[in-house]
Parts: C-alpha cells; sequence; structure tokens
C-alpha cells in the first residue's frame, strides 16, 4: 500500500498598500478591531482514504505593549483537536469534501508611543540574545553594496534614533514603490531592492532591516493587516520592529513614513527574523487523495474609536515675502516646534498650496527642538496682469497639527531665481549645526498682551556683545528681515520691528560659524478669512430647477457662521475651519444678480466680522421684463 505524506506552505503575499497614502486612524490614539483570519481545504478523493490532516496556522493577533486582546475565538469544521504552542494548530482524522479552519477576534490597538527622552549613543552595545536580529537571511540579505550605502547614510552621525530615521527617509526617497514590477508577484532580497530602487512594502522593510542590520542595529520583519486609506481599505503589510538599547522594540513603517511609531491600524499577526516565511503549513496522510488549498482571508472591521492624538508639535507657516512677482521662485518655511521632551518624528504634508514636487517631509525632532523644513515652488508666469492673486497655504502632520498661510503675486513685487532660494534655504538649514554664540546676548520685548493677527505688534531686541573680541560680518534678522551688523567688544546695539502678529517669530544672531536665537511666543487669535469656491454650475437657463453647489472655507477656525444667501435662504455652521460643501435647489429666476451672500461670523475671541460679496453666476437668455424688475428692485 502507498501512502503519500505532502506539505504544503502558503505565503500571505504583502503587496496591498501604496506608499505615500492618507490613512484615516493615523491620528487616533486606539481603535478596537474585529479581525477575522482563516481559509478552507477542498478534498477529491478516488476511493481513497485520508488518514490525517494537519494545518498550522502562524498568523494570528498577539499581546504585547500595543496590543491587547480582548476576545479570541478558533473556527474548525469540522470539528479539530486544536494545540496552541507558538502557533495554531489544527488536526483532523477522517475524510470530509472540506475543512474549514480560522480565529476570530477582538483586538484594541493603540498607538503606544515609546518615549526615548535622552540620546542613545550609536554605534551601541548590543547584547548577544539579540544576535539573530543582527544576522543574514533568504531575503534580509547582505553584500557589500548595502553595506556602503548604509555608512554613507549614517557617516559621522551618533545619535541612535537619527541614525534609524536616517535610513528609513533615505529608503523612502530613493526606493520607488511600485505595485507594476516584478516585486508584486514574488518577494525580491534586499540587494536586489537596491540595485533595481524598487518594491513594495515588504522590499523596502527588507532593504531597511538588511542597512540596519549591517550596522550593528537589530531589526525583525512584521507581517499585519492595515487600513491603507479611502478606496483601498485593509490590505496585507509588512513593516519593521527595531530594536532600542534600554527601551525594547519600536515599530517601524518605512512605506507610511512613520518612524518609531506606527498608527493602530496596523495590526500586528507576527514577527520573523526573515521576511517570506510561511504563512500557513499543510500537510496531509492520504491513499489517493488530493487535497486544495483556498486563499487565505483576513476580514477587518472598526468597531469603535478611541480620542484623537493630542499635538505634539507646533507648527508654523513663513513665506519668503508676502507679495512675489510672476515667474518668481519662493522656499515655503515651515517651523517646527517639538513640544514634549521626548524624541518626536512626524510627517509633513503641504495640504494645500503651490505645485511642488513633493508635498510630504519626514522630520526627527529632539525634546524640545526647533527645526526648519523647505518646500520650493515658483510662482507661474503667465497670469493676467490686471490681477493680484492669493495662494492658499496649509501643512499637517502625522498628529494632526495644522498651520495655515498666504501669499500674493502680481505684476510688481519681490523677485527671487531659483539659485538665490536654494542659497537663502541652505543657509536657514545650516543654522541648526551652528555652535552657538557664548558671548552674545540677545534679550526682546513686546507688549504683552493678547493681539488678533490682523493687528500689527512692536519688537524691540537689543543685542550685547559681552565677550572680549570684536566680531564682524554678523547677519541680525527677525524671521527674514536681516541688517549686517558688527559689534565692538562690549557694544550694544537695538533693533526695532513691527509686523502683522502671528503665534511666533524668531530672532536670530549669526555669522558663518555661530549663532544665537530668541523665540518670542504671543498670545494670538486668528482673524478668520470666510470666502466661497467652485461654484457649480457657472451658467444656467432661465426658469429651471436648478442645482448650485460650492465650498464655503474658512483659513482659520471661525464660530456662529451665517450664510444670508438673497433668494435663497440662511445656512448656518456652529463652527467653521478648512473646506465645507453646500448645496441647495433652486429656481433659476432667483440667480438672475448672481449669487449674492452675505457672511456674519465670530472669531475665537467672540469679536464678530461682517462681509458681503457677489459671486458670478450666469443666467441666460433672461426676458427684458425680468431684468428690469429685477433692476428696479436692486434700487430699493
Amino acid at each position: 500500500m502507498f501512502i503519500m505524506k505532502k506539505v504544503v506552505i502558503l505565503i500571505l503575499a504583502l503587496l496591498l498598500v501604496p506608499r505615500a497614502i492618507s490613512q484615516t486612524y493615523d491620528d487616533y490614539q486606539d481603535i478596537t478591531l474585529d479581525f477575522k483570519i482563516g481559509s478552507e481545504l477542498f478534498v477529491t478523493s478516488n476511493g481513497g482514504r485520508l488518514d490525517s490532516l494537519r494545518v498550522v496556522l502562524k498568523l494570528f493577533p498577539t499581546e504585547d505593549s500595543r496590543q491587547q486582546i480582548i476576545g479570541l475565538e478558533t473556527i474548525a469544521n469540522p470539528e479539530a483537536k486544536i494545540t496552541v504552542n507558538g502557533n495554531y494548530e489544527y488536526l483532523w482524522k477522517g475524510l470530509y469534501p472540506k475543512y474549514e479552519y480560522g480565529i476570530s477576534s477582538k483586538v484594541r490597538v493603540r498607538n503606544d508611543l515609546i518615549k526615548i527622552k535622552s540620546k542613545i549613543r550609536f554605534p551601541a552595545e548590543i547584547d548577544a540574545e539579540f544576535d539573530e536580529y543582527l544576522g543574514e537571511g533568504n531575503f534580509i540579505d547582505f553584500d557589500n553594496e548595502i553595506k556602503r550605502q548604509a555608512n554613507e547614510i549614517v557617516r559621522g552621525e551618533d545619535d541612535y534614533y537619527m541614525v534609524v530615521f536616517k535610513i528609513a527617509d533615505w529608503i523612502q526617497n530613493n526606493v520607488e514603490y511600485d505595485l507594476n514590477t516584478i516585486t508584486a508577484k514574488a518577494v525580491q532580497k534586499s540587494s536586489w531592492v537596491l540595485q533595481n530602487r524598487q518594491g513594495v512594502c515588504d522590499e523596502l522593510t527588507n532593504l531597511f532591516i538588511s542597512m540596519l542590520r549591517m550596522i550593528g542595529i537589530p531589526a525583525r520583519f512584521v507581517t499585519g493587516t492595515v487600513y491603507g486609506g479611502e478606496g483601498i481599505g485593509w490590505g496585507n503589510h509588512g513593516w519593521a520592529e527595531v530594536y532600542f538599547p534600554g527601551k525594547g522594540w519600536l515599530p517601524w513603517d518605512v512605506t507610511f513614513g512613520q518612524h518609531g511609531w506606527v498608527d493602530p491600524s496596523h495590526l500586528k499577526l507576527s514577527d520573523t527574523v526573515d521576511s517570506g516565511e510561511s504563512s500557513v503549513e499543510y500537510s496531509w496522510k492520504s491513499v489517493n487523495v488530493d487535497v486544495q488549498a483556498g486563499d487565505l482571508d483576513l476580514v477587518t472591521r472598526v468597531e469603535n474609536t478611541g480620542e484623537k492624538f493630542p499635538n505634539l508639535a507646533r507648527l508654523d507657516i513663513k513665506p519668503l515675502k508676502d507679495k512675489l512677482r510672476f515667474g518668481s521662485y519662493f522656499p515655503i518655511e515651515v517651523i517646527v516646534e517639538n513640544k514634549q521632551d521626548f524624541y518626536v518624528a512626524t510627517t509633513l504634508f503641504l495640504s494645500r498650496g503651490p505645485n511642488v514636487e513633493d508635498n510630504s517631509l519626514a522630520v526627527l525632532l529632539a525634546p524640545n527642538e526647533v527645526r526648519s523644513v523647505f518646500w520650493i515652488s515658483k510662482v507661474p508666469d503667465d497670469l493676467d496682469e490686471k490681477f493680484v492673486y492669493t495662494s492658499e497655504l496649509e501643512v499637517k502632520d502625522s498628529f494632526n497639527s495644522v498651520a495655515r498661510g498666504k501669499i500674493f503675486y502680481a505684476k510688481t513685487g519681490d523677485f527671487f531665481s531659483e539659485e538665490e532660494v536654494l542659497d537663502i534655504t541652505d543657509s536657514l538649514s545650516k543654522r541648526n549645526e551652528k555652535e552657538p554664540f557664548v558671548d552674545v546676548d540677545v534679550d526682546c520685548s513686546y507688549e504683552e498682551r493678547g493681539y488678533r493677527s490682523d493687528e500689527r505688534v512692536k519688537i524691540n531686541c537689543e543685542v550685547f556683545n559681552r565677550g572680549t573680541s570684536f566680531i564682524a560680518n554678523v547677519n541680525v534678522c527677525l524671521d527674514n528681515d536681516c541688517t549686517l551688523e558688527s559689534f565692538g567688544i562690549g557694544e550694544r546695539k537695538s533693533f526695532e520691528y513691527e509686523l502683522f502678529a502671528r503665534d511666533s517669530f524668531i530672532f536670530v544672531v549669526e555669522n558663518e560659524n555661530f549663532v544665537k536665537k530668541e523665540t518670542l511666543e504671543l498670545d494670538v487669535i486668528k482673524v478668520p478669512e470666510i470666502y466661497i469656491t467652485d461654484i457649480f454650475p457657472e451658467n444656467v437657463g432661465y426658469d429651471v430647477e436648478t442645482e448650485v453647489t460650492f465650498d464655503v472655507n474658512s483659513d482659520f477656525k471661525a464660530k456662529d457662521v451665517v450664510l444670508d444667501i438673497e433668494n435663497i435662504g440662511i445656512i448656518e455652521f456652529i463652527e467653521l475651519e478648512g473646506k465645507k460643501p453646500v448645496q441647495f435647489s433652486v429656481n433659476s429666476k432667483r440667480l438672475v444678480s448672481g449669487l449674492k451672500i452675505k457672511i456674519k461670523y465670530k472669531d475665537e475671541g467672540e469679536e464678530g466680522y461682517f462681509i458681503e460679496r457677489v459671486y458670478p453666476l450666469i443666467v441666460e437668455d433672461v426676458p427684458f421684463f425680468a431684468r428690469f424688475w429685477n433692476k428696479v428692485r436692486s434700487w430699493f
């Protein structure tokens, strides 16, 4: 008698989540998930027999510092002997046409930040128990080019967190996420990914782990599921965990740009030394029996969400100049202040503004650090010279902080070449690397009271050279208003400025090698500006029922907003910030004079505002008598 024993290994494909997408749950502290995983086995027999069928399921929710298992049940049909020993093992005896197996669970997942409050020196001493996470695997492989590139990225850096961040950021900016490559069919090795500069989530993670291990940092591969955003939904995903001495394993998702943390839609199902390991293993003993495995199905549903994550950083937008000439280049400077006493890694998104090459920038901030980052753009040069244009600016970060601003451009204004803007941003970026002026004292003052953003504030700053050397060629700047100065021994100079009030200003005294900065924080109520955009339709026939839509926008939070639309009615918002759609039905006879809107609202300090605008909406083929009576009504 011939007895067949067969083993089948199933690997979960990690292909579904694109990079640079917006996640819905990234700013929540926790979410509760209903999660199911499982599959079916189909048996065909020609008078044979099946002595035993074994399934080993290696993917399932585990409990750790991020994940709490609220409930978990195994699924087996027909009934099986189930053993839990590192994995879930299902054993059947007897022949049936179909077998079902799986796990049904409820899990609370937290965005649990591990607080690194002080610098960890790199290189670090790593205990021998982590040696397996420093070695080479089948897919997480080593070669000289990986080693060379990793060493080049972190050369001169002695901050452990910054070393890991720099490698992740380099991969995100230099390896293309591409579902249309051969990596969508089979997992590729790290060496292949570096050579071809493309891959999906598991390949990006492979290369990340390989680079870390080759410079002595333990890392492991995580398999799980994640929410990829509207239109994508839940999908299989791979990310990493990186070991930090004295702190443990920090999650790290290169694909999503989440460095040292992951949002709570990341449900971890396993961690392994290498990627590409099996998700399910099947084996059976049989005579004249064939077993076919179905796909491994993962179903995730959000049961509820917790609180929103608090803002960890403060953002401020500073355009180079308020008004620019057509065709000018300009930098968008975003000042990021870490308000925490621990490291914060976040990604900034230019969510509203001019076109830029890449609208996202990742940044790692040391405890309480303040840093500037930049986007560079260009004002169009083919605009109508009769108008002054406004561009709204908005920047958000991973933890729901937001900053807004504006720039204006017209036929006349300041003009900067691309080279000039690159020089400016390079100079501003280098401020973070300069040593402090030891013998220079700075003291700034202003009238400390509540301001509104449409008020001007007078600021006086005093600079004192208390050293024993003459200091030449010093730039003294409040924001971008700079003068070149020199200071004799014991010399004291005062500088006066008058600018529109903002949350903060930075006064800087610097030369080529040294810098002294003072940040001024003001209590400022943002004055909202409400405006209407995207009116549809632009034209309509006379005396027809029409669906009118438009967006009502506010650059800052406005309260008790009332839109009184002439001949239509009143629309109210308790609060308005950003953009909200408006839609109503109306007979076009009421729109002959356009869309007339009176808007009343308050700022957060309860100050009231009123504006009245007429927005064009063309009604065609209006009879003479209708135009006449409409004109008469306007006189009254």
